[in-house]
Order: structure tokens, then C-alpha cells, then sequence
């Protein structure tokens, strides 16, 4: 029996909304036990739900488990420091029964890190907590989508910073760790990497880095890890990106950018690396709707759905993957009207 853990996010933001949208929807499977960690909004129908205080009580499949952690005074669509702080709150919690085998997987939904940043400035995101609370040094944030997968060589870091950190025992640590789960989770891995500078930095007239990165790749292609590369990324994505299930790129925007834009609401984030398995939503927090009953709970679908299917040997097959359901959800979802959403915010 695995135990997946959906961390509702922040209180004020859209996340207890998707969670109880998704929920609504998700079939839940005899092997599965989901737990919501958080505010969980309650629905009139829809699969039940048992309010426990801790999650060695969640023992049935089919049943909807949560774990309370709130506050009444926070208002959807209103952020503060104490939607911040209860926020940090549910990840420490699930960190907690992660670190003791209690949960086997943890799906999360998004947090302001601005929020988080006024009680524990420490707090970078998701990928760098998980990482810190599991010590687990080399981590790889990726974004799986219909169209291509990504996965970043660094996380949320500035530009100026990027050269620096990724040295050549970086860069190459991390490239094995690409390619190592690379072919656990597809069938055949085609990887490409993006060139950090202009044009590929033009035989180092717009910087090194491009040549350490060639050095590296003929490396590791003599012990047959084959990464194809570094491409210059203005034109990657128009000439090549088909050729490539994979693409590495070395830093945030570079990379997500154009996967943001082709894979909009069913891109799933999933953290390599941890000694568990680690999804998200490919979104934020959107304050702006959030309490309004109009927030999409695809991605987060796509993300409960992928978490699933991680455990399973036939997740490489080509048609058993959470991209099915993705299209399965949309035909259903154009018969839905969710305008009485809205009462139960």
C-alpha cells in the first residue's frame, strides 16, 4: 500500500481549491492512500473524507485522509506573513513523515516564497527544501509535458550566480543523475543540453563555459552516457527540440520559458534525486483568483496521476502515462460547469 501525500500549499492561495476540485475527480485506486496535509475545502460529493491527527491512522484505500494544519484568520486571495508561516508549517509536517517512511510520495501544491521568506528567509522553494530536510546533496528540478521533458541544471538562482555554482564537478554530477533517471522514466532517452552563452558562445568569444561543457559531454560519451551538445538555445527549440525527449538546460528561464508555453496546464514538476518521489503543479499560487472558484486542477491531477505511475514498471509504456489522462480530463472537463464552485470557498 503506498501513502501519497498532497500538501495543500498556501492558505490564501489556490491550492486548497485545486486540491478539493482534484480530489473530487481523482479515482482512487485500492494500492493508493492519499493524505492532505493543510486547509482542505469540503464538498458535498465526491469521495469521502476522514479527519485524522496523524498519518499512521490513514490504513484504507478509497478514502480521502487530512491532516488539519490552518489558520481561520487567513482569507483566500488575501497573502500575509501567516499564510507564509502556515505554509512553511504543512511542508515540515510532511517532511517529518517523509524522513520516516511514512509517506512514500508527496505531490505539492504552490507557496509564496515572499511570504515564506518573513518567518524563514532561509527558504529558497520546494526542491531546495525537500533536499535540505532529506540531506540529499545532488537534486535535479524537471518539468514533464506532452510535448518535450526539461530538467535544470541549477534551481532558483540568480543569472549572475549560474557560472559560478556549476562548475565541471557539478556540471558532471548532475548530467549522471540526468541520465540515470532519464532511463528509468523513458523508453528511449534522447538527451540534448542547451549552450549556457549566445550562439554557444561562438568558440569563446561570448565565454568559456561552452567549451568546459564539450569537455564534459565527450567524457562522459566515452563511458556511453550520450548527451548531444550544447546547442545555442535561440534556435534549439525551433530546429531540434523534436529530435530530443529530454533537454537540459542550465538555468531556470532558459529552460522554462519555452516549456511553460508549450505545455501550459498539464506540465508536472518532479524533483530527481530524493530518496522519495517528489511532484507539483507547474503553477503558482495566483492570489488573484484564488477564493473565486475559477483556479484549474489539471496540473495538479497531472501531478497526483505522474506520482502514481513513478511507482509502477510500465511508466515508460507509451500509452500509460499521465499524458493519457490529461486528455482523458479535458474531454471530461468540457461537459463541467464549476459555477457553484464558488459556495464552498
Amino acid at each position: 500500500m503506498r501513502k501519497i501525500g498532497i500538501s495543500s500549499g498556501d492558505p490564501a492561495g489556490i491550492g486548497p481549491e485545486i486540491t478539493a476540485k482534484a480530489l473530487r475527480f481523482l479515482d482512487l485506486p485500492d494500492n493508493f492512500i492519499i493524505i492532505v496535509y493543510g486547509r482542505l475545502i469540503t464538498f458535498v460529493d465526491g469521495n469521502k473524507i476522514d479527519k485524522i491527527d496523524n498519518v499512521n491512522q490513514a490504513v484504507s484505500p478509497g478514502i480521502i485522509y487530512w491532516i488539519e494544519i490552518d489558520d481561520p484568520k487567513v482569507i483566500a486571495g488575501k497573502p500575509s506573513s501567516t499564510s507564509g508561516e502556515i505554509a512553511y508549517r504543512i511542508l515540515e509536517r510532511c517532511a517529518v513523515d517523509l524522513n520516516l517512511q511514512n509517506l512514500d510520495a508527496i505531490v505539492t501544491c504552490p507557496v509564496s516564497k515572499e511570504k515564506i521568506h518573513h518567518t524563514h528567509p532561509e527558504f529558497i522553494g520546494h526542491t531546495e527544501f525537500f533536499a535540505a530536510k532529506s540531506n540529499t546533496r545532488n537534486v535535479i528540478m524537471s518539468f514533464w509535458g506532452e510535448h518535450f521533458h526539461l530538467a535544470l541544471l541549477t534551481t532558483h538562482l540568480p543569472v549572475q550566480d549560474v557560472s559560478k555554482v556549476l562548475t565541471d564537478e557539478v556540471i558532471e554530477l548532475k548530467l549522471r543523475l540526468i541520465y540515470r533517471e532519464a532511463n528509468k522514466m523513458l523508453l528511449q532517452p534522447k538527451l540534448a543540453m542547451l549552450a549556457m552563452n549566445p550562439h554557444a558562445g561562438e568558440n569563446t568569444a561570448f565565454g568559456l563555459e561552452d567549451e568546459r561543457i564539450k569537455v564534459i559531454l565527450k567524457n562522459l560519451a566515452s563511458e556511453n552516457i550520450v548527451i548531444d551538445g550544447p546547442f545555442p538555445a535561440d534556435t534549439f527549440f525551433a530546429t531540434k527540440a523534436k529530435q530530443y525527449n529530454l533537454i537540459i538546460s542550465a538555468y531556470h528561464d532558459q529552460g522554462l520559458i519555452p516549456f511553460k508555453m508549450i505545455s501550459a496546464e498539464e506540465g508536472v514538476n518532479v524533483t530527481l534525486g530524493l530518496p522519495y518521489i517528489r511532484t507539483s503543479v507547474d503553477h503558482g499560487t495566483a492570489f488573484d483568483i484564488a477564493g473565486k472558484g475559477k483556479a484549474s486542477e489539471k496540473s495538479l491531477l497531472c501531478a497526483i496521476r505522474f506520482a502514481q505511475k513513478m511507482f509502477s514498471p510500465n511508466l515508460n509504456k507509451k500509452n500509460d502515462n499521465y499524458i493519457t489522462f490529461a486528455k482523458y480530463y479535458d474531454q471530461y472537463m468540457s461537459h463541467v460547469n464549476y459555477e457553484d464552485w464558488v459556495k464552498y470557498i
